[in-house]
């Protein structure tokens, strides 16, 4: 991701190291420490449409993580998402896509097989660092029992979300490594009228 904040180009990136790195882009030095994951990065970081100072990262440790920018020292995790935090699960559990936040919801595909929407929450505290409290507010299996029967057995436990999730209009559209390609109806969700 590369993004202007406080008067610098920033270029941040989740490595093969376990770790995201935050760099100036005209000098290649460290901006902020690079922050530590479990596992190894291979997705595109999100950094927060909104003004907010938040990156969004997912890792091959399990977990979806919104970090915070803007303490002292480095920067600061405010929350994790457990690839194991909804069921049905299928394949494995890293995050490999891109988010996407839109209205401040947070939506990303798993290669748990499963896609999530996340209410963040966004705002200050009183000494003005980010704050976020989030919920999930929907998750779904990207597939069916048509799909794993159509692979009739060859992969048919491969129905990851590696790519990263795309929207037109209300609409929210990803694909699974099985080849289904879903699309869900933002509006009622939005809204809070239902799913």
């Amino acid at each position: 991701a590369v993004f202007e904040r406080e008067g610098r180009t920033w270029v941040v990136f989740g490595a093969y190291d376990r770790a995201v790195h935050f760099m100036d882009a005209e000098t290649g030095e460290d901006i902020l420490p690079p922050f530590p994951t479990g596992d190894i990065i291979k997705g595109s970081v999100t950094m927060d449409p909104d003004g907010y100072p938040i990156l969004y990262t997912g890792s091959r440790d399990s977990y979806f993580r919104a970090l915070a920018l803007d303490r002292p020292g480095g920067a600061v995790e405010l929350w994790k998402l457990s690839a194991n935090a909804v069921s049905p699960t299928l394949w494995n559990n890293d995050w490999d896509s891109s988010a996407l936040v839109l209205d401040d919801y947070l939506l990303e595909g798993g290669e748990n097989s499963q896609f999530h929407m996340v209410k963040l929450n966004r705002g200050y505290d009183a000494a003005g660092m980010v704050t976020v409290d989030p919920e999930l507010v929907f998750n779904a299996p990207s597939w069916d029992q048509e799909v794993i029967a159509d692979l009739k057995g060859n992969r048919s436990n491969e129905m990851s979300i590696e790519g990263s999730v795309a929207v037109s209009g209300n609409t929210v559209y990803y694909a699974n490594s099985g080849g289904l390609v879903s699309g869900w109806d933002l509006g009622p969700l939005i809204a809070g009228t239902g799913q």
